[in-house]
């Protein structure tokens, strides 16, 4: 992954936002070839994407400018990024047409915000983010409906039971076919989380799927003298057991200061029931999932890998191609396959990718995780995509392969 990042307009890069960016790929294993320069002296060609911070302290002068039109020219994304909406009046005429990232959006944490944004446009092949809220009505509404606007605002597809299902349709099935896609479960985990059967099952159904988790405890201690944290006489809970498989860095533990003082259900005045959190307490958790979206992306399509290099049916190895979940193979018939895992549900144009990709093959396509092999939307992905096309030259048939419960179709 090459990536440019310029200042210009009176600013330059910032040296937070590179260090994110490198300790992430480190931890994603994911390469990475960093510049960092100026506008009108730096400008390297054919970079994946060029990061352009936007000052407005000083005008752009008619060589950035010119530059800049050409950089647009050459490189696959350029992202503007300015401090606030009211800051985009100075970006240069050139960039005005490509929506620029706010670090207003993200307050403190728009570094670690850009860095996932970067991410989602140069290495994860999936510029949609997708998280799952889990919560436990009698305990957390507040807090699942805060967060969910929270993540609407930032451009998320969020899952909350109250907003997200349709009237007439199955409640079980449609939210295990939303949560299979999910990049992140977010688990608001209070006291009586673990007597919901249903809670209960979404978290087993992420694990066994390879969906990251990020758990968000409920505080140890109490509100103050005399309250409890307990509802509805639950006691001795705790994540251990629970939560089984998630390490430290997928768990946040909220303190006593990170909710609201004023709760909003009546005779709960030292309880936690019925309170939202405090704007710092709610970017905690955001900065915590825009890191571990990511990281949970990398480590489904890890688990993927295996599987389809088991159950693809090739004649002799199947090899890796250039990049992470890149797979090739011959199949019985001696048709060259080149084949994308992807940890989500293939979009159109993602399958198009895959099959412009796949030059000298005869075969290409994708291959992901399904649920529900009989949903319709699953069935007309498959019809849609497994078809042979008139191409001058290879690859000349594309396929959409889903696993599910050790079946491939």
């Amino acid at each position: 992954m090459r990536v440019q990042i310029f200042g210009g307009g009176g600013r330059s890069g910032s040296p937070e936002f590179i260090q994110k960016l490198k300790t992430q790929c480190r931890e994603l294993g994911a390469p990475l070839k960093v510049t960092n320069g100026s506008i009108g002296r730096t400008l390297s060609r054919g970079a994946g994407v060029a990061v352009v911070f936007c000052g407005h302290a000083k005008g752009w002068t008619a060589r950035e400018q010119q530059d800049l039109a050409e950089l647009v020219t050459l490189e696959a994304s350029v992202l503007p990024v300015i401090d606030d909406a009211d800051a985009a009046q100075y970006l240069p005429p050139v960039l005005r047409p490509i929506n620029a990232f706010k670090k207003s959006d993200y307050r403190d944490g728009w570094a670690q915000g850009l860095v996932d944004e970067l991410l989602g446009i140069a290495w994860q092949r999936r510029r949609m983010r997708k998280v799952f809220i889990s919560y436990r009505r009698v305990d957390s509404a507040p807090v699942a409906n805060q967060l969910f606007d929270r993540f609407i605002g930032l451009g998320y597809e969020t899952f909350l039971d109250d907003a997200s299902i349709d009237r007439g349709v199955d409640f079980q099935r449609e939210l295990k076919w939303w949560l299979n896609d999910a990049d992140l479960l977010i688990v608001l985990f209070s006291p009586n989380f673990p007597q919901s059967k249903w809670c209960m099952e979404e978290i087993a159904f992420a694990q066994a799927r390879g969906i990251g988790i990020l758990a968000v405890e409920w505080p140890k201690q109490p509100l103050g003298k005399g309250a409890s944290v307990q509802s509805s006489g639950v006691r001795g809970f705790s994540a251990p057991g629970v939560l089984d498989g998630t390490t430290p860095d997928q768990r946040i533990q909220l303190a006593p200061g990170d909710f609201s003082r004023a709760g909003k259900t009546p005779g709960r005045e030292r309880s936690f029931v019925g309170r939202e959190l405090t704007e710092a307490g709610r970017e905690r958790i955001v900065a915590s999932c825009t890191r571990q979206r990511t990281i949970a992306i990398r480590q489904r399509l890890d688990n993927l890998i295996p599987f389809a290099r088991e159950l693809l049916p090739a004649r002799g190895k199947v090899r890796h191609a250039a990049r992470l979940g890149d797979l090739q193979f011959t199949d019985l018939n001696g048709k060259r396959h080149f084949v994308r895992v992807l940890p989500f549900r293939p979009r159109p144009e993602t399958v198009h990718q895959a099959f412009a990709d796949a030059a000298g093959y005869q075969i290409a396509g994708c291959l992901y995780a399904e649920c529900d092999l009989a949903d319709l939307r699953s069935v007309a992905l498959r019809w849609l995509a497994n078809t042979t096309r008139t191409t001058l030259r290879p690859p000349s048939e594309s396929r959409v392969w889903a696993y599910c419960a050790d079946v491939l179709l």
